[in-house]
């Protein structure tokens, strides 16, 4: 499997963090789950392509 289809161990508790909290940033997943920046950006992104959360350029939706 290569890094940009990994899944992250994280990516489960995040999920979980942003449907209940109903929050979702880059800053507030850090925060969350104490990680670094890239980390937390690449579990953003993978939210966003799974279709947990929307692009940061609409309006926030989740599901």
């Amino acid at each position: 499997m290569s890094t940009t289809t990994r899944k992250d161990k994280l990516h489960d508790r995040a999920k979980k963090i942003v449907l209940s909290d109903n929050n979702c940033s880059i800053s507030y997943i850090q925060r969350k789950l104490e990680i670094g920046y890239n980390r937390a950006r690449m579990i953003i992104e993978t939210l966003e392509r799974n279709g947990v959360i929307t692009s940061p350029n609409k309006n926030k939706v989740y599901k």
